[in-house]
């Protein structure tokens, strides 16, 4: 068993133009029971995210956690991984103002003979789009024919993202459908 209690990351970044933009990540818990050759275990991490723009720009402050259960065969080869990952902004403020309430869920399942991952985009409760990945995935010689599907995307998830970098998508909406074919050896 392995775990990591309250850790801490800053970093700071002195930009061209002047000013620091700071991102913490404080309150770090990791714990992995019983990674081993034929046997489940499992991982849980939770941890605090800040962000600070230069200035009074704005903040950010969220909440992330994730719980895995993985499966590994005799040769500690990934037989099955699962779980799900979740963040929620609970403080935004100057230009991240939009995302107050915004959370981001992912949910993942991968076999060796199939893949599957879905990231939700909500906020206050509400979804917002979502990204879709999943088809048969050989994890013997790693080929795979992959779905992957943008649902809509709502304009409020770019916004977000924009602001960090001030760009305004206006009412921008995304979506797509594809197909990934990747072929034995991963070429």
């Amino acid at each position: 068993n392995v775990s990591l209690k309250n850790a801490t990351v800053n970093v700071v970044r002195e930009l061209p133009e002047g000013g620091t933009q700071t991102v913490v990540v404080k309150n770090v818990n990791l714990t992995l029971d019983l990674l081993g050759n034929g046997q489940p275990s499992k991982i849980d991490i939770a941890a605090a995210l800040g962000v600070e723009l230069p200035g009074a720009a704005g903040k950010l402050g969220a909440d992330i956690k994730a719980s895995y259960l993985i499966e590994l065969n005799a040769d500690l080869f990934p037989q099955k991984i699962s779980g799900k990952t979740t963040i929620g902004v609970s403080e935004a403020t100057g230009e991240l103002a939009l995302a107050k309430g915004f959370g981001t869920e992912i949910e993942v399942t991968l076999t060796p003979t199939d893949l599957s991952e879905t990231m939700r985009f909500l906020q206050d409760g509400k979804q917002l789009g979502q990204i879709k990945l999943s088809g048969p995935f050989n994890s013997q010689d790693l080929s795979a024919d992959l779905k992957f599907v943008v649902d809509p995307i709502d304009k409020k998830v770019l916004n977000i993202a924009g602001a960090m970098i001030g760009m305004d998508f206006a009412t921008t909406v995304i979506s797509s459908e594809s197909q990934i074919k990747i072929t034995a050896g991963a070429q």
